[in-house]
């Protein structure tokens, strides 16, 4: 549950050859009609619905310019080597696992048919197949996220967001209080996402700070920043021995990624 928290709150700050086969323009699709009963499939269509429908009329318009797209609205941690093989038949990829809004679902119904009438039923399994075993045969050379291994690296402290939180020493100076959000009167935390990889020999690699962004923490405390983070970097280094995670069986290369609150003083 940890590894998948940690991988929902990161994204919130991070998320082909010309095909030789027949092309999409010369494909005629029938538009949908309300009528029709919607096929069985991945998707839930509400063809009365307007929203969908003109998401239909979109999809059929860019398909017979040529312009296929497919979308993956499920976890998936071969999502960029999927990206990669379908580049190579002209399909664009679209990655949205967190599709709260059901946006694009009609869209993406519509593009599938196209994509099976040009590939034939079995081509989008074949290729979430071989990006399947892409993503795994590359174990030897590929730093992976935690959460997208079998198992993942650890070391001698199991609540590193935790550890590195509470036992980290404040600048004298630092302002403690929430700073305030983009709604007025709603305290949020301060804080820092570190990185930390563990290579598949169990050192530990480079720690940084992708997600160091200015919202982060109160302005005042912006100059006490480098030290800070090398105090998060002795506190991680201090936090093994440190175990290689595991990917179909091999020891493979990863990163972690480590929440610290700055103010947990003043946080409910």
């Amino acid at each position: 549950m940890k590894i998948l928290c940690s991988a929902a709150r990161f994204l919130c700050f991070l998320l082909l050859s010309a095909c030789s086969q027949q092309r999409p323009t010369e494909v005629t699709v029938e538009p949908p009609s309300p009528q029709q009963t919607p096929p069985r499939g991945p998707y839930f269509l509400n063809r009365t619905d307007s929203t969908c429908r003109a998401e239909l009329q979109h999809a059929q318009a860019d398909a017979q310019q040529g312009q296929l797209t497919y979308f993956l609205f499920q976890k998936a941690r071969y999502a960029a080597d999927l990206d990669t093989l379908l580049h190579g038949h002209g399909i664009r990829f679209r990655y949205n696992p967190m599709n709260c809004t059901q946006q694009e679902r009609c869209y993406a119904h519509y593009m599938d048919s196209v994509i099976t009438r040009l590939h034939g039923p079995a081509f989008l399994e074949r290729i979430k197949q071989a990006t399947s075993q892409r993503f795994v045969s590359a174990w030897r050379t590929r730093t992976y996220r935690e959460w997208d291994l079998d198992v993942p690296p650890h070391g001698g402290i199991q609540d590193l967001d935790a550890y590195v939180t509470a036992n980290l020493p404040r600048p004298q100076g630092w302002d403690t209080r929430p700073k305030l959000g983009m709604f007025q009167g709603i305290a949020e935390r301060q804080f820092l996402f570190a990185a930390l990889t563990v290579e598949r020999s169990g050192q530990l690699g480079e720690i940084s700070f992708p997600a160091d962004m200015p919202s982060n923490v109160n302005a005042t405390n912006r100059r006490y920043l480098p030290s800070v983070k090398q105090e998060i970097r002795r506190l991680l280094r201090a936090a093994g021995p440190w175990q290689a995670g595991r990917l179909a069986g091999q020891r493979v290369s990863a990163t972690l990624y480590v929440d610290v609150t700055l103010n947990p003083e003043q946080m409910p």
